[in-house]
């Protein structure tokens, strides 16, 4: 049996990078399944490693997914980066998103691969929520994973290894606050966006307050797909606010990264970076890495 492959950040430079996963061999790559564990200490950690962690360990909040080298779906750095940033930062991320009198909050991730990410939003955003239970209004989190038809049974393994299926909300759920939902949405197809919205237009809040994905932007014959997808979200928020898509990329090609930010202005979206400390010397093990960025992207329809 081989030895688990084990991630584990701790204070210096060289160590707070030994978390990625990107450049590893196949075997190691693809290893299932895999944990990810968390700490919230005033300087997070993060463990990635083919064995759970024990019951008295220092990380507060662990995950764990199945990959699949048949899709290539798995955990990318550029994930592991964003979550990072939603479990460092949840409340100023549920402040940009929310409004003061909102009582329901829904997140849609694009792309979703193994669906990692979202299962961060849900245990990080939930977890905030709870915290805050008497300063805030919000009392439900809903998220929504998607991916391609086909590949739709890699996320509901995951969600089920994770969370548990609640038959009343027809979801998979860890408390009162947030529910889980995966549904089908190829970049492009109006029939998956269509009968999403559909859905939607039942419950409380018919919009989606924020759109996430991460590693969506590396192949250029699909721009227009995914701009396509998000502007057709962004346009069925209608005109009461803007739509916001938080985004975290790694830069692999300096011609298809600027063709993809000449696409998004040209479809109407502005973009700015999420700040990283500019002390480099406070800065989380999540801030370090220079070529993976985090972004939000805004369409506003009065623009």
């Amino acid at each position: 049996m081989m030895a688990p492959v084990v991630t584990d950040v701790t204070a210096t430079t060289t160590e707070k990078l030994a978390w990625r996963r990107n450049f590893l061999n196949t075997n190691a790559r693809f290893a299932s399944p895999l944990y990810i564990s968390f700490s919230h200490a005033q300087h997070s950690t993060v463990r990635i490693s083919s064995s759970p962690v024990t019951s008295d360990s220092q990380y507060e909040t662990s995950l764990s997914i199945v990959q699949s080298l048949d899709t290539v779906n798995c955990l990318w750095d550029a994930c592991t980066v964003l979550s990072g940033c939603l479990f460092s930062r949840p409340q100023n991320i549920l402040g940009r998103i929310s409004s003061p009198n909102q009582s329901h909050l829904r997140i849609l991730e694009i792309g979703s691969g193994c669906g990692a990410l979202s299962i961060v939003v849900s245990k990080a955003l939930g977890r905030a929520l709870r915290e805050a239970e008497n300063s805030t209004m919000i009392e439900n989190l809903e998220i929504v994973v998607t991916e391609m038809e086909g590949e739709l049974d890699l996320l509901d393994t995951n969600m089920r290894r994770n969370f548990v299926w609640d038959d009343g909300r027809s979801g998979f759920t860890e408390g009162s606050r947030s529910i889980v939902k995966v549904r089908a949405l190829d970049w492009g197809s109006s029939h998956h966006w269509d009968t999403l919205l559909a859905e939607f237009e039942t419950t409380p809040n018919k919009r989606v307050d924020l759109i996430i994905a991460t590693d969506v932007v590396y192949e250029i014959q699909a721009f227009d797909h995914l701009l396509s997808t998000i502007t057709s979200i962004a346009r069925s928020n209608g005109s009461s606010s803007p739509t916001l898509f938080l985004m975290g990329m790694e830069r692999r090609w300096k011609d298809v990264m600027g063709f993809w930010w000449e696409e998004v202005q040209a479809a109407g979206w502005t973009w700015e970076v999420e700040p990283r400390d500019s002390d480099r010397t406070k800065r989380e093990w999540w801030e370090e890495v220079e070529e993976i960025e985090i972004f939000w992207l805004r369409w506003d329809p009065q623009s």
